[in-house]
């Protein structure tokens, strides 16, 4: 009994063993799944909104409806309507 090579290396893989059936347990919890599933509440609102910055160009919130998209962009068009946010030149380029 007093030769204990090797105890710590059992008693690692047993403790290995005990935090792999906890979080085996925890992930395969139906709270956590509508929580953190593929289809949580968490998930759809990071969806929603990284399709909103993807599709306008600015943050968006999850809130935001994109089905109902009127074509406009926000990166883009003026928010008075006057035009667009890029410049060009007034006049034409001179001929060579």
């Amino acid at each position: 009994m007093n030769n204990e090579e090797g105890q710590s290396i059992v008693e690692y893989i047993m403790l290995l063993g005990v935090v792999l059936t906890l979080v085996l347990v925890v992930i395969q919890n139906e709270k956590f799944r509508e929580i953190m599933g593929p289809n949580s509440t968490i998930v759809n609102g990071m969806r929603n909104s990284m399709m909103y910055t993807y599709r306008h160009g600015r943050p968006g919130t999850a809130e935001l409806d994109n089905s109902t998209y009127t074509g406009n962009h926000d990166t883009f068009t003026n928010a008075d309507g006057s035009g667009s946010r890029f410049f060009s030149n007034d006049e034409d380029y001179p001929k060579p």
